[in-house]
């Protein structure tokens, strides 16, 4: 799934996502063999989530974003991970959703729901 990404956002986030992943390799060495294995993008949406599944941290981020880049534009960054999150937890997307992240959905390990009328808010 395409998402167009404010480049603003991705310039001050990529340097604090480094950050993080210097400090997770430092206190785990273990961690840098699950961290070989991912690419950049990769990388980056596994930092965002981090981000996001702690309020203190998303709040601090959030108001370092918003000092810099255009509040929609945040917001919407945000959002489109919230979804995402959200989705992938309860297990609801929809069949353009499964075709677009090429999905089984008749895989009985995944116990997928699909619908059409799904809303996030």
């Amino acid at each position: 799934m395409e998402i167009y990404i404010n480049a603003e956002i991705t310039d001050i986030l990529e340097p604090l996502c480094k950050k993080f992943y210097s400090e997770c390799l430092d206190e785990d060495e273990s961690y840098y063999e699950y961290f070989k294995e991912m690419n950049k993008e990769e990388r980056f949406n596994n930092f965002v989530y981090t981000i996001i599944n702690d309020k203190k941290c998303f709040k601090s981020y959030y108001d370092l974003l918003i000092k810099k880049v255009n509040k929609k534009e945040v917001n919407e960054f945000f959002y489109n991970y919230l979804k995402m999150k959200q989705k992938s937890q309860k297990k609801i997307w929809s069949w353009n959703e499964l075709m677009e992240f090429n999905i089984d959905p008749y895989c009985e390990d995944l116990e997928i729901n699909t619908t059409s009328k799904y809303k996030f808010f």
